[in-house]
């Protein structure tokens, strides 16, 4: 037995079928698609080093607002390296940069160098990067082989801490990657973006960061959502009722072919 037949009005009537149902569910599926919803923008800032510290590539960018909300930081991990900066860390640290050490009133019995404080791992004193150490002094013993950790800055190259600062796209939103990667970026979802440069695989690195608060909708995606909202299903009833309700088949079988 040979397919049946379909005409052009049978066709034509499913996918209006098809196309009213789809109005009927519209207060459903609108919810999941999100076309009203408030959207996030998201740009980058490429961060350079020079001879011997990190700044940004270029001097607006990030604009001053986003800088001055950003605390101006470069990154989290590295202090004194913004307008609104800690001032109390970096008034400690540029003395601590005068006097070469000073005692912090922990003991050890253990020898040697820690690096990276636990806070921050560097600082960045006079167009500087200086990673932030703690020392076993075995000149200030207290008792039973204790021995006093003093904190010291020890200058590092500027590229290496620019590049253990900064995190792998791979291990970012899927928005700061990308945004990274290409430029401005628009997202439905708001994420969280790390206090860090992100390095791209050719060795460039970039601050990715959000433009103020949430955008609102346009004023045609609000129209378009309120008309599938409200009106899509009485559209759709509409249109089911105004659909043939007899639908003629007809085929041929074997052995009836002319």
């Amino acid at each position: 037995m040979s397919l049946p037949k379909t005409n052009r009005p049978l066709l034509r009537d499913l996918l209006l079928g098809l196309f009213a149902v789809g109005l009927l569910a519209a207060p459903l599926w609108v919810t999941v698609v999100g076309i009203d919803d408030p959207t996030y923008t998201y740009d980058r800032a490429e961060v350079v080093t020079n001879s011997t510290g990190i700044e940004y590539a270029n001097p607006d960018s990030p604009p001053q607002p986003i800088r001055t909300r950003l605390r101006g930081g470069l990154s989290e991990d590295i202090k004194c390296t913004g307008l609104d900066r800690d001032r109390r860390v970096c008034a400690l640290e540029r003395g601590l940069l005068e006097t070469g050490s000073a005692p912090t009133g922990i003991y050890t019995g253990a020898g040697g160098t820690r690096d990276g404080r636990a806070d921050y791992p560097y600082v960045q004193l006079e167009n500087t990067v200086y990673q932030t150490s703690a020392v076993v002094n075995t000149s200030a013993e207290l008792r039973d082989g204790l021995y006093r950790i003093d904190v010291t800055l020890e200058p590092v190259d500027a590229d290496e801490a620019l590049s253990r600062v900064s995190r792998d796209p791979d291990n970012v939103p899927s928005v700061v990657a990308e945004t990274a990667r290409d430029g401005t970026t628009r997202s439905n979802a708001e994420v969280d973006v790390p206090e860090t440069p992100v390095e791209l695989e050719d060795g460039t690195h970039y601050r990715v960061y959000q433009l103020g608060g949430p955008n609102p909708p346009s004023a045609v995606e609000s129209r378009l959502t309120d008309f599938l909202v409200y009106g899509g299903p009485f559209v759709g009833m509409y249109v089911l009722i105004r659909l043939p309700r007899r639908f003629e088949l007809s085929y041929v079988r074997e052995g009836e072919r002319d």
